[in-house]
C-alpha cells in the first residue's frame, strides 16, 4: 500500500484545475481511490500494483486524464551510449543508468524526489534486497566515472550526512544505512569510482556526502540496481515516468568490462486485442468502439484499429498490464463503476452451511459431551513456543518479518505447543484440564503461493491418568459421530519424524485413516512438560481434519 499526501492548493496547482474536496472525493470513488482527508489535505491510499504512481505528480497526471486536461511532463525520452561510464565487476548483475536535466535548480522539490527514490526502494525494490536507487549530482563528480568491486580495506569516504572520512566497518557498524543493508554486500564492497579516485557510493548501502543532489543541482546521474532483472527493469521504468515531471531523462547504455552484467532496458510492450462483445460480455456495459478509443486515450493507451477490433498497447510505465482485463479494468474506472447496472438474479436459493462446517459441529458437540473445553487460540506464535520447546523440527512453517512484537515471528504449525502454553499459563485452574480446537495452520505446500491455510482437530489432556488411550478414545468417537469413520490404526511412519521428538518413544503414533496417515497421537515427553513447567502427563491427539471432511 501506497499513501501520497497532498493539500488541495498543491494537487489544484499541480492539475491547473479548482476542484473542492467533493471533486476529490466523487473521482476517487469513481475510480476506485481510497481517499481520507481534514478539508485541506488529500491522503490518498493507492496499491502497489501500479508501481508508477508513486507521487503526488504521477496522481496527478492521472487525475488530468479524466478532464482532459495537461499536467506537464517530458514525455520525450533520448537513449544514448556513454564511454565515460564504465562497468567493470559487481556482484549485483543488472544495473542501468538514467541522466535528468532539470533546466533549473531542484529547489523545494528535492523533498518529493527524495519520497520517490524511498518509495520505489521499498515497494518495488523490496528494501533495496531486489533493486535500489542511488542519485548523485552530476556536477560534483568527475569523468569517467567506474563501477567495480574493490577489496573492503580501500573504502575509505565520508557518509552522506556525516563530516568525518569513515572505513568500510565504520559504515557498515556506525550508520543507520549500513546497519539496515549491511546484508546485501558481498565478500568484496561494490564502488562508484570517479577519475579522481574518489568513491562517491557504495551501492545499496550509502553515497558519499560530496556528490549528494541539494536544492541546488540542476543535473542528476542515477544508477538501479540489483540482482534482479525484472525488480531492476519495473523499478527503472517507473522511476523514468517519475522523473519525467522534473525534467528531460536520457538512458545511458553504459561501457562494459564484463559480459556477466546486463544493462538492458527494453521498453517494449505487449500488444492486446478487443472487441466490444467481449467488453461487453466481460462488464455488462454496451460501448461504442469509438467511446472505447476515447476512453482508452483518455487513459493514455495507445489504441488502432484492426478488422473491428481495437488493438490496445499500453504505455511502458504500465508494468501491471498484462492481460486484456487489466485494461478492462481501466475501461470501468473511466467510465465510472456508477455504469454497471444491477443484473436480476436468476437463481434463488436459501443459505446453508457448508457440509464440513455440519461435521465440524458435530465433532465440537461430542467431545463438548466427553467433557472437553473448546479453545480458540491465536494463530500468530513464536519458534520457541512451536519449535524449541517442544522439540518439533520442521522447515514448513510461515514466518513472520517486521513484527511490532518480538512474541511474534511465526504463523502456527502445530494446533498442540499452544494448548501446552495455555495450560502452563492456568496451573492455577482446576485439573484435569481437557481441551480440543478445530483450527487453521499455515503450512508450506506446493502451489502457487507455497503456503496454504490447512484446518486441524487437536485434543489434549492434562491430568494424573493421562494417557495415549484416552485422547484416541475421544478422537475415535468425534469421527465415529460426524464422519462415520470407524477404522482408526496407529502405526509408525516416516510421517511422525519431525514430531517424534516431542513425544515418549514408544507412545506415539501416525494416525491412519483410509490408508492415509493424516495425523499424530502420544502422551508428551518429559523434556518437553519441563520446558512448559507442566507437573502432570499430558496426552495429545492431532490431525488434518480438512483430510478426512
Amino acid at each position: 500500500m501506497v499513501v501520497i499526501n497532498s493539500s488541495i492548493d498543491e494537487m489544484n496547482g499541480l492539475l491547473g484545475a479548482k476542484l473542492t474536496l467533493k471533486d476529490y472525493q466523487d473521482i476517487s470513488f469513481k475510480y476506485g481511490l481510497d481517499l481520507e482527508s481534514d478539508g485541506e489535505y488529500l491522503n490518498f491510499e493507492l496499491t502497489s500494483d501500479r508501481t508508477e504512481l508513486i507521487s503526488k505528480y504521477a496522481l496527478a497526471f492521472l487525475l488530468a486524464q479524466f478532464f482532459g486536461s495537461n499536467v506537464k511532463r517530458h514525455d520525450k525520452l533520448s537513449l544514448t551510449k556513454d564511454k565515460n561510464i564504465i562497468i567493470k565487476k559487481t556482484d549485483r548483475t543488472f544495473v542501468n543508468i538514467l541522466r535528468v536535466k532539470l533546466g533549473k535548480p531542484i529547489g523545494n522539490a528535492l523533498k518529493d524526489l527524495i519520497g520517490i527514490e524511498e518509495k520505489l526502494d521499498f515497494v518495488v525494490g523490496r528494501k533495496r534486497a531486489s533493486a535500489a536507487i542511488g542519485m548523485f549530482d552530476v556536477s560534483k563528480i568527475k569523468f569517467p566515472i567506474t563501477y567495480s568491486e574493490v577489496d573492503k580495506s580501500d573504502v575509505n569516504f565520508v557518509p552522506l550526512g556525516k563530516t568525518e572520512t569513515q572505513n568500510y566497518k565504520e559504515i557498515i557498524n556506525g550508520t543507520e544505512q549500513g546497519r539496515t543493508y549491511s546484508s546485501l554486500v558481498g565478500t568484496k564492497a561494490v564502488v562508484w569510482l570517479d577519475s579522481k579516485g574518489r568513491i562517491f557510493a557504495m551501492p545499496p548501502i550509502i553515497n558519499a556526502d560530496f556528490s549528494s543532489i541539494t536544492e541546488d543541482t540542476k543535473e542528476i546521474l542515477l544508477d538501479i540496481t540489483g540482482p534482479s532483472r525484472s525488480a531492476v527493469n519495473t523499478l527503472t521504468k517507473s522511476l523514468i515516468f517519475n522523473l519525467q515531471f522534473f525534467g528531460e531523462v536520457t538512458v545511458i547504455q553504459p561501457s562494459q568490462a564484463s559480459g556477466s552484467i546486463d544493462t538492458k532496458l527494453s521498453f517494449e510492450q505487449a500488444n492486446f486485442s478487443l472487441d466490444t462483445d467481449y467488453v461487453k460480455r466481460t462488464l455488462g456495459i454496451d460501448v461504442r468502439i469509438a467511446d472505447l478509443v476515447k476512453v482508452l486515450k483518455s487513459a493514455d493507451y495507445k489504441v488502432s484499429i484492426s478488422n473491428k477490433n481495437l488493438v490496445v498497447t499500453p504505455k511502458f510505465y504500465r508494468q501491471d498490464v498484462i492481460h486484456q482485463v487489466d485494461i478492462l479494468d481501466d475501461i470501468l474506472r473511466f467510465l465510472g463503476v456508477d455504469k454497471l447496472s444491477t443484473p436480476p438474479i436468476r437463481t434463488y436459493t436459501a443459505g446453508k452451511k457448508l457440509d464440513g462446517t455440519h461435521a465440524q459441529d458435530d465433532i465440537r458437540d461430542t467431545l463438548i459431551g466427553l467433557g472437553y473445553e473448546e479453545m480458540d487460540l491465536n494463530v500468530l506464535t513464536n519458534k520457541s513456543t512451536q519449535l524449541e520447546k517442544t522439540a518439533v523440527k520442521s522447515t514448513d512453517y510461515a514466518g513472520v518479518i517486521e513484527s511490532k512484537s518480538g512474541e511474534i515471528n511465526m504463523v502456527r504449525l502445530n494446533l498442540f505447543p499452544e494448548m501446552l502454553r495455555f495450560i502452563s499459563n492456568n496451573m492455577h485452574k482446576r485439573f484435569p484440564q481437557n481441551l480440543f480446537e478445530i483450527g487453521t495452520i499455515i503450512k508450506a505446500e506446493n502451489c502457487d503461493v507455497s503456503f496454504k491455510n490447512r484446518i486441524k482437530l487437536c485434543i489434549v489432556s492434562c491430568s494424573e491418568v493421562s494417557n495415549l488411550s484416552v485422547v484416541r478414545l475421544a478422537l475415535e468417537q468425534a469421527l465415529k459421530n460426524c464422519a462415520e469413520i470407524k477404522d482408526i490404526s496407529l502405526d509408525e511412519s516416516e510421517y511422525l519424524q519431525p514430531v517424534r521428538d516431542a513425544f515418549i518413544d514408544g507412545r506415539v503414533g501416525a494416525v491412519r485413516i483410509k490408508d492415509k496417515d493424516v495425523g499424530f497421537i502420544g502422551e508428551v515427553h518429559p523434556h518437553v512438560l519441563n520446558n512448559f513447567r507442566l507437573e502432570l502427563p499430558v496426552s495429545v491427539a492431532e490431525i488434518f481434519l480438512d483430510e478426512i471432511l
